[in-house]
């Protein structure tokens, strides 16, 4: 019993021991008050503090003020707010801290590229927008003009494909209208988009208004994008391995009919076509064939989408760098691998690209650099394309084809449909197979060196040159090889073994194309910068020389005995057409200067300026000078805006600019007579057949600049500390003297004047607005970054035939606009018919068209209006979402557009006439249509039908080119998703590298549209048939030594 008592005694000593350890030890520990500051003395709220490795902390309240409770007295604090230096403080046992904390001058030091260098963020006067290259890395895919879509305002985007190698988007700056982008990759100029990767990307920069185009001249008028790769800038060796692998899928395609519904809604289309049912095409034997089996492998119920497209189309990207610097180099060098499948078997993409770009100090006042890229690319399709608006192509014909038909016999052999309207035999598995194959490659190489000399004894004095080399070669060859098909003729129910339609000759062929440009760049430059107190004064002068020399051949044969050897060499028959080739050869020079000004980093000015000369122009007006100004006012650095607003306005600028540009854009040598030799030979020179020398039109001596004032308006400000920032612009452009075509004469003035004049204008307006959060509360840091562009243009003057009325001209309305009749819904009565204007025979169900000018008839003269807006968006914006929380992060993208419109139905601009499509007509060309397009046409027992009459005879009655088929195109993609997740830095340091992160992305989750059929609202317009854009998921990793 002692013993038990003894016992429990000693337990409970033991505990009251551990008790007063604890008691002694949170006596110990403190609760620490305090007060946060800026250097003002304004109080901070919203301050985070927090113990260092913990995760107790508290932020500061409306007067800065904040308590922390049970604080070891040893313990660091780490303090952060948006828009601060990050402080930590050593407690030392103080119980009260008043902390004062310094704004991050790096907001104010954010240096931005310009044309030809770069300007301080603050000292901006013109109308730019930059992004950095790390965003572009968020997205999986390939092209970088696709991930730019939505993300700086005033570039507005559209990317109308999914196939592999063609899947990038259409640029305009500030809408259509503006011209052509000019591309500048480390000052190099370029005419296309640069094939780069998005890990060798430093940023990319939009130069959007004239002041800060004008220092390219003529070929800076459609806006700029200025491309920054990356140079070595970590103090030791650092290297970084990325691999990713993507799976894709279509993202959006229309469901069309199986072979059972076909049959069915094709005999109820030809009794509503008035044919008596015993001679419907289907019978009922046919029919059940499909619905339960044919024994003699005839019929079936065949989805030759779901053949053509595969579930999954795997890609690869592995990049690895490398980039240091010392005392006299900084380095970077990379090697990228790029490898894509397509969504349709035998169509990919493989790029590989390498770089290497050095920066040397070989003395003080003396600096070298050059780089050196090159790269290779290579996309392959069938010999009859994946998509196209001809009939031969896959997707063409895969809705050409018949579903109630098998896809192959018990031979293996394709089963062809025999197509009632003449369209051929039709299967797109054997075009896609056995057609052959289409190789077109690419390889670049440029390089680059620079040299800079800083005068001594001229302080702010520096000489440049910039020298660069660019070679790019390109080839296509197309592999044609004929292949057999079994054609069933479900009619005749007879069966035609034949070549395909599309290589119905049955010879096998090679038609290749090749084309070559050189392109020497050499720029020498003279720059001075000086500040003298409060004064600060930069400029830059130079002379640009480009010489481009462009060579050209092609070449094709026939017959090839052997066609596992598919080389020019062994065909056996010249096709003389295809034989070519040409050479050109153009150069173009200009003088520069800016001039930038910048008082107590409050009042700034710029001023550029570039003297250029076109050779498309005649002497006297040959060289022009395009100048630019803008001006700007930085007003928070004013004292009596300080004193009222100090408190929580950053920055604060409000600028505006003017320029003028001018451009030679598809002017061509047209203000003197050219002369060319005819292809045959035609003309009977003594006794042999000779060619002619055939003189071009009547030139035009009188022939000047087109050219483009510009204004902008703006303002930026940044707000309590980085929490928010704005920028906004206006702007106007006016286009004059426009190259146009002259309108149609009467045949009394004889032909005999200039076909092209300077006569039109045209004005291009909008807004932009960018809007940019974020912020840290404890291990989370988040931040949110939304764009929205606006442009609008309209035609001003215009050249034009004399029978244009106010309605169907052309001026006073936007470019682009579709034109065509006004739908007024569908006839449901033959007596509203009989009342109502035609154009062509018309039954109940049909069409109803307005007649505009009321004299009782549809006609293309007098009813056709504008119908539609362009197909490219007026209105383009882009939510960016980011964060990060201890080891994770992610990053989600939401674009849209609006205001703009698709024609699904209309004109065929390769083709140059209207029609309809397999979207809009049932079973169009004889062909399969989409499940919704039948269900929702017109039939006596459904009369509120959204679609014309269920039919199958063709009827001329202008419904082709009604508005019915003109569909808003406003569209919300959520366009990429990234999670990443870095693993913790002490497993990573054992493992000898500095950071692994693993992560996972999406593009193109999911569409908002009000497309029908769930057609892609980026689509070409009026086509047959698109390869659809991809969804793709992407799981990565990033590797740092």
């Amino acid at each position: 019993m002692k013993r038990k008592i003894f016992s429990l005694w000693k337990g409970s000593l033991f505990i009251v021991s551990i008790w007063m350890i604890s008691l002694s030890m949170l006596a110990q520990n403190l609760t620490v008050n305090g007060i946060v500051n800026d250097t003002n003395g304004t109080p901070l709220i919203g301050v985070t503090i927090q113990l260092q490795g913990e995760n107790t902390g508290t932020i500061t309240n409306i007067d800065g003020n904040f308590t922390l409770m049970n604080v070891p007295p040893n313990a660091i604090l780490e303090v952060t707010y948006v828009g601060m230096n990050p402080q930590s403080i050593q407690l030392a046992g103080r119980s009260f801290l008043r902390i004062i904390m310094e704004e991050d001058t790096e907001l104010l030091e954010e240096v931005v590229v310009v044309g030809y260098g770069t300007q301080k963020k603050i000292h901006m006067t013109g109308a730019v927008s930059q992004v950095a290259g790390e965003l572009l890395k968020k997205a999986p895919t390939g092209n970088i003009s696709a991930i730019m879509q939505g993300r700086i305002p005033g570039l507005i985007s559209k990317q109308q494909s999914g196939q592999p190698g063609n899947d990038g988007a259409n640029l305009y700056i500030r809408g259509v209208g503006s011209g052509s982008i000019l591309y500048v990759i480390d000052g190099v100029q370029s005419d296309f988009f640069p094939n780069l990767v998005a890990d060798e990307i430093e940023s990319i920069t939009i130069l959007k208004d004239a002041a800060s185009q004008a220092v390219f001249g003529l070929r800076g008028s459609g806006g700029v994008v200025v491309v920054t790769t990356k140079r070595g800038d970590a103090d030791k060796p650092t290297i970084n391995f990325s691999s990713s692998l993507s799976l894709s899928q279509n993202a959006n395609f229309p469901k069309f009919l199986n072979g059972l519904e076909y049959m069915t809604w094709y005999n109820k289309a030809q009794e509503l076509d008035g044919v008596p049912e015993v001679s419907w095409r289907f019978s009922t034997e046919e029919i059940e064939k499909v619905k339960s089996g044919d024994p003699d492998d005839v019929y079936g119920n065949t989805d030759w989408f779901d053949l053509l497209f595969n579930n999954t189309a795997p890609s690869t990207s592995n990049t690895l760098s490398i980039s240091g610097k010392s005392n006299k180099i900084n380095y970077y060098g990379m090697f990228d691998a790029y490898n894509q499948q397509g969504i349709i078997d035998r169509t990919s993409y493989d790029r590989y690209s390498a770089r290497l770009n050095l920066d040397m100090n070989v003395t003080d006042d003396f600096k070298a650099s050059m780089s050196l890229t090159a790269r290779r690319n290579e996309a392959k399709e069938p010999g009859l394309s994946a998509s196209g608006s001809g009939y031969a192509a896959i997707l063409p014909q895969a809705m050409l084809t018949y579903p109630f038909l098998k896809p192959y016999n018990t031979d293996g052999e394709p089963i062809a449909s025999y197509n009632t309207e003449g369209n051929g035999d039709n299967h797109p598995l054997a075009a896609r197979d056995l057609s052959g194959q289409k190789i077109t490659r690419g390889n670049t190489l440029d390089a680059q060196s620079r040299i800079d000399y800083s005068v001594p004894f001229i302080p702010g004095l520096k000489i440049s040159l910039d020298g660069a080399y660019k070679k790019s070669d390109n080839m296509i060859k197309i592999e044609g090889l004929p292949y057999y098909v079994q054609v069933y003729n479900q009619q005749a129910k007879t069966w035609n073994k034949q070549y395909s339609r599309a290589r119905s000759s049955g010879i096998a062929s090679v038609q290749q194309w090749f084309t070559e440009r050189e392109i020497f760049n050499v720029r020498p430059e003279i720059h001075y910068n000086k500040k003298i107190q409060k004064h600060e004064l930069s400029s830059l002068f130079f002379y640009e020389y480009r010489r481009i020399q462009d060579t050209s051949m092609s070449v094709g044969k026939r017959g090839y005995p052997v066609e596992d050897i598919m080389d020019i060499n062994f065909g056996e028959e010249i096709q003389e057409d295809l034989i070519g080739g040409g050479h050109a050869l153009a150069r173009e020079a200009g003088y520069g200067v800016r001039i930038n000004y910048a008082y107590a980093d409050k009042y700034l000015a710029e001023f550029v300026g570039r003297y250029d000369a076109s050779v498309y122009l005649p002497s006297e007006t040959r060289w022009g000078f395009f100048p630019g100004v803008s001006l700007g006012w930085r007003i928070s650095e004013e004292s009596f805006f300080k004193d009222r607003f100090n408190s929580f306005v950053d920055n604060l600028k409000i600028r505006t600019s003017y320029g003028r540009l001018g451009n030679d854009a598809g002017m061509g040598y047209t203000y003197f007579s050219t002369a060319h030799l005819s292809q045959n030979n035609e003309v009977m020179i003594g006794n042999m057949l000779q060619k002619y020398l055939n003189v071009g039109g009547v030139p035009n001596y009188g022939l000047r600049w087109p050219v483009k004032d510009d204004w902008n308006l703006g303002f930026e400000t940044m707000l309590w500390k980085g929490l928010l920032g704005i920028e906004f612009d206006i702007f106007h452009s006016l286009w004059s003297h426009q190259y146009s075509s002259v309108a149609d004469f009467p045949p009394s003035m004889g032909g005999f004047y200039p076909s092209r004049i300077n006569f039109g204008k045209t004005e291009n307006r909008g807004l932009e607005l960018m809007l940019s959060h974020k912020h840290k509360i404890g291990d989370f840091n988040y931040n949110v970054r939304s764009n929205l562009t606006w442009a609008r243009n309209k035609v001003l003057k215009l050249s034009q035939d004399p029978y244009k009325t106010k309605y169907t001209s052309s001026i006073g309305k936007p470019t682009g606009q579709i034109w065509g009749f006004i739908a007024e819904g569908l006839f449901q009565s033959q007596e509203e018919l009989d009342e109502s204007a035609v154009f062509g025979p018309t039954k109940v169900g049909d069409i109803k068209l307005k007649d505009i000018n009321g004299d009782g008839r549809i006609t293309f003269e007098q009813d056709q209006v504008p119908i539609g807006r362009s197909s490219i968006p007026e209105m383009i914006f882009g939510i960016d979402l980011g964060g990060q929380y201890k080891n994770f992060d992610f990053n989600m993208f939401l674009q849209g557009a609006s205001l703009f419109d698709v024609e699904v139905a209309g004109l065929y601009t390769d083709r140059g006439f209207k029609d309809h499509t397999f979207y809009t007509r049932p079973f169009f060309a004889g062909g399969n249509s989409p499940r919704e397009l039948i269900e929702n046409s017109w039939t006596p027992e459904n009369p509120n039908a959204k679609y014309p009459r269920l039919g199958i005879e063709l009827r001329s009655n202008g419904s082709a080119h009604s508005s019915l088929y003109v569909q808003d195109g406003t569209y919300l993609r959520l366009k990429s998703a990234q999670i990443g997740y870095n693993i913790p830095k002490n497993i990573v340091n054992n493992m000898g590298a500095q950071n692994l992160r693993f992560y996972i992305s999406g593009t193109n989750l999911f569409t908002l549209s009000g497309l029908d059929f769930g057609l892609d609202p980026e689509m070409p317009s009026v086509n047959q048939g698109y390869y659809p854009p991809q969804r793709i998921y992407e799981f990565g990793l990033n590797l740092t030594f």
